[in-house]
């Protein structure tokens, strides 16, 4: 409407067709579709409760040694960011901490340790995997040549496992989390693991996110069937939206 858009070449002012087309153009890409992909599996991770099964699992075999809690919380919490974002994946670990939280000494240094800890190692996940954080997709979009998410994990895997390991000795440095204020050994309340089974829309659900992470790693193998990964990103959606929302249990 403003006649502010140009040509490529810059020769002339668009009319408001063109320039509408070429906006949309540019908007709509591949890596957009891929971020929906993305947010399609983290949701649906989300509202099927496997995440908060999966984790759960892994903190229960953690034991009660404050050293060894701090690590599990926080590779748990740096692998969920991976895939359901590094905003619900520190809030999500935060609801489990709490009871045991509730448990310590009036003082304990455990307490704030492993809350940093959470959120440190959520930062680090944020770069773990492509899907993690939107501006590694355009990141990804923007190499030449082109890196596939095999490539990606060999990088960013290392990076990330010394980096959590760092940020774990700092801490324990820093806070001693395994003595209570009178110096005597901190003990942790174990958490359960959850009793409940994995129902048949939780296998379908990890299925699908599965098949679909899986076929971004092979893209490059792939290129000749499917073009590009944002065609993949359609496979969840289609999964999950296409079976109806009251299945999956969504509100649309």
């Amino acid at each position: 409407m403003l006649r502010v858009v140009k040509s490529a070449d810059g020769s002339k002012r668009l009319n408001p067709s063109e320039a509408t087309k070429y906006v949309f153009s540019i908007m709509f890409s591949p890596t957009i579709m891929l971020l929906i992909g993305g947010f399609t599996i983290a949701s649906a991770l989300s509202k099927s409760n496997i995440d908060r099964i999966l984790i759960t699992r892994v903190l229960s075999l953690a034991g009660t040694r404050p050293s060894i809690v701090l690590l599990a919380f926080m590779l748990v919490s740096c692998f969920a960011s991976m895939w359901i974002s590094n905003v619900a994946a520190p809030t999500l670990c935060f609801t489990l901490v709490r009871p045991i939280l509730a448990t310590l000494p009036a003082g304990s240094r455990f307490a704030p340790c492993v809350i940093l800890g959470i959120a440190l190692a959520a930062n680090i996940g944020g770069q773990s995997s492509p899907i993690s954080s939107p501006q590694n997709l355009i990141a990804l979009q923007e190499m030449d040549p082109s890196l596939d998410w095999l490539g990606w994990f060999a990088v960013a895997l290392p990076v990330s496992g010394v980096s959590i390991v760092l940020i774990w000795l700092l801490l324990l440095a820093s806070f001693n989390p395994g003595k209570t204020i009178d110096g005597e050994d901190l003990t942790i309340k174990p958490i359960r693991p959850p009793r409940e089974r994995f129902t048949a829309k939780q296998y379908y659900v990890s299925f699908v996110c599965i098949l679909t992470i899986g076929l971004w790693c092979f893209e490059h193998k792939l290129e000749y069937l499917v073009g590009d990964m944002g065609i993949i990103a359609i496979i969840p959606i289609l999964a999950f939206f296409g079976t109806g929302s009251s299945w999956i249990g969504w509100a649309v």
